[in-house]
């Protein structure tokens, strides 16, 4: 019993580490999703705390040479982002940049799922 008290612990501490920099929420309408020659701009909301944006700008500053993310804040704890990207526009790649800012969980359609599903979301608004 001792042991799996020490089990449901740990597994609450990892749940609430794997969100900690706040997830984007992402809005089922194809004007969000603009895949351009050269880039990608992606528009979500972003539901995180001071700090975790802080953390966010910080690692979006050191990638600035690839991409840019414009915050005004919004309703609630939400901040209306776009994310642009000016380097490549693949949907992975938007994965990968994401995960680099510290990005790892993403809302659709009311469902919480990890990042990676990300991809198949931009590939569908792509056809």
């Amino acid at each position: 019993m001792k042991y799996l008290k020490l089990i449901a612990v740990g597994c609450l501490l990892a749940s609430q580490t794997l969100y900690a920099n706040g997830k984007i929420v992402l809005e089922d309408k194809k004007e969000n999703y603009t895949q351009t020659e050269t880039g990608y701009i992606l528009k979500f909301n972003l539901v995180a705390t001071k700090s975790e944006i802080s953390e966010i700008k910080e690692k979006v500053a050191d990638l600035a040479d690839r991409l840019t993310l414009d915050i005004t804040k919004g309703d609630n704890d939400s901040n209306n982002c776009v994310f642009t990207l000016n380097h490549q526009n693949q949907p992975e790649y938007v994965h990968k940049m994401l995960l680099a800012i510290g990005i790892d969980a993403i809302e659709f359609k009311g469902e919480t799922l990890p990042l990676e599903n990300i991809i198949k979301i931009l590939y569908s608004f792509l056809q």
